[in-house]
């Protein structure tokens, strides 16, 4: 199996990563005293729960509706699910 990046994956990631960053706040990653105390290192937390859905599953979903909008006729969506996946559609 080839894990070569060509250009169009690569652009896609490229898009992707544009929508995520015009609708989307950079959520804080955080030292943590405690947590670098009992592990004698410097932890670096990234908090998801930030993010409008409390998940990182909502850059998923956003990117996913974005590009169903740009390809296909669609008057709704449905997620079988209101865990994370159900709540990124919805957003």
């Amino acid at each position: 199996m080839s894990h070569q990046l060509n250009q169009s994956k690569l652009n896609q990631l490229n898009e992707a990563a544009q929508l995520i960053y015009e609708v989307l706040a950079p959520t804080p990653a955080l030292a943590w005293p405690g947590l670098n105390g009992a592990l004698g290192a410097k932890l670096w937390v990234k908090h998801e729960n930030h993010l409008p859905t409390g998940a990182f599953k909502v850059r998923g979903g956003l990117v996913y509706v974005d590009r169903l909008l740009k390809t296909q006729s669609v008057t709704g969506l449905c997620a079988a699910t209101r865990g994370n996946h159900g709540q990124s559609i919805a957003f």
